[in-house]
């Protein structure tokens, strides 16, 4: 029933369609005939182009009439020369567009002629883990399509019941119902990693914050499309992964969290906190960490080091020893001022004793050396009277 409303449907939009035609012909004094089939033609497959959504029956019943039309005007000569003239425009075409098939200008003027003919369902492009053409997909998008996969990704394909190959970054053309089922990226893959309550060697947790790269362990020349894909070597890394370890993304980055773990618990908090060991503990997590994941088809293929958090209370206990460091630091300054000032009193006072001084006057010019040094301190702002400055003129010797 369906398809006898789309029939119904079509010929009433062809019927009034050459019945336009017909009425432009009477109102042209001529043509009537030519027009009417002409009406006819567009209105069918105007309504059939919106049935379908396919521009390509609607460009081909248009060819159709034109060559009707050729041929009623011109006889067998016109008819040949639009021919001659669409072979032309397809063959450029093909031309223009060969580096999307596979092959040479031959094979890509074959592929051409399939999808223009409907033998394969249009073109099928997998870019960044995604179908990107074509846009508006309604359920599986079954072949035959034109495939083409992007560098640095693969897709693997079905039909029915059954996975029938995985393939890379390559064109092909896909099989009669075989679908894409999931798409995998094969680029190189940055994370960064907040990793809480990690242990260091003195039992003090700090967060640390790594940045790390990781991919499917497969050569780069291949990954970027550069040689070719091979179902036996490198698509069995692949298959291998989606059977053994489909979350392959989080086990790695396990893998790298638990190396750092290993990796942190043998230094102390102040070793930690030394950007200088970085290096190092870097190197050591990402060996640690590749070693596990070739496990699985996967290499670790850099690690950093971003930041390492001690806890809060861990860093005002610090920072109060720092102060506190500091504030002895002074005092013992202070105190060994001070000692220094008293031996070099006691210098002074041997040597006055020696040079015949009594005690009353090493003590009175001890005095006038103490005020006089208070009173030029601009700090105290003490103002000497006349008074009190011969006062201090007979403490002299």
């Amino acid at each position: 029933m369906p398809r006898l409303r789309s029939i119904i449907r079509v010929l009433i939009a062809g019927a009034a369609g050459g019945l336009v035609g017909y009425f432009i012909g009477v109102f042209l004094d001529g043509w009537q005939h030519e027009l009417t089939v002409a009406g006819f033609a567009l209105g069918a497959l105007s309504e059939m182009w919106h049935i379908t959504k396919q521009r390509r029956w609607f460009i081909v019943g248009l060819l159709a009439v034109l060559y009707v039309v050729s041929y009623i005007q011109g006889g067998i000569i016109a008819l040949l020369a639009a021919l001659a003239a669409t072979a032309l425009t397809f063959i450029l075409s093909a031309v223009i567009v060969r580096h999307l098939y596979p092959g040479g200008e031959w094979e890509a003027l074959m592929h051409h002629l399939r999808l223009a003919l409907g033998m394969t369902r249009g073109f099928m492009i997998v870019e960044d883990a995604k179908i990107v053409v074509p846009k508006d997909k309604k359920g599986p998008l079954m072949g035959p399509h034109e495939l083409i996969v992007k560098p640095m990704n693969a897709l693997v394909l079905e039909r029915g019941k059954q996975q029938t190959r995985i393939v890379g970054p390559s064109r092909l053309k896909t099989d009669p119902f075989e679908y894409p089922k999931k798409s995998i990226p094969l680029g190189r893959q940055q994370i960064r990693l907040d990793i809480p309550h990690v242990l260091s060697s003195d039992c003090i947790p700090v967060t640390v914050t790594l940045c790390a790269s990781y991919g499917i362990d497969l050569p780069d020349a291949v990954v970027l499309g550069k040689e070719d894909w091979d179902e036996d070597t490198h698509a069995v890394v692949l298959q291998n992964i989606l059977l053994h370890t489909p979350d392959w993304t989080r086990q790695t980055q396990s893998a790298i969290e638990a190396a750092a773990r290993v990796e942190f618990h043998k230094m102390n908090l102040d070793q930690l906190l030394d950007p200088s060991q970085y290096a190092a503990m870097q190197k050591s997590i990402e060996t640690t960490a590749h070693a596990a994941a070739t496990a699985w088809n996967v290499k670790v293929t850099s690690v950093m080091i971003e930041n390492v958090q001690p806890p809060v209370e861990i860093k005002a206990a610090r920072t109060s020893m720092r102060v506190a460091m500091a504030s002895g630091e002074i005092h013992k300054q202070r105190a060994a001022a001070t000692h220094d000032a008293l031996m070099t009193l006691a210098d002074a006072y041997n040597h006055a004793k020696e040079n015949g001084m009594s005690e009353d006057d090493i003590n009175r010019f001890l005095l006038r050396e103490v005020l006089e040094t208070m009173f030029k301190d601009p700090g105290n702002k003490i103002m000497l009277s006349p008074e009190l400055n011969s006062l201090l003129q007979s403490l002299r010797p």
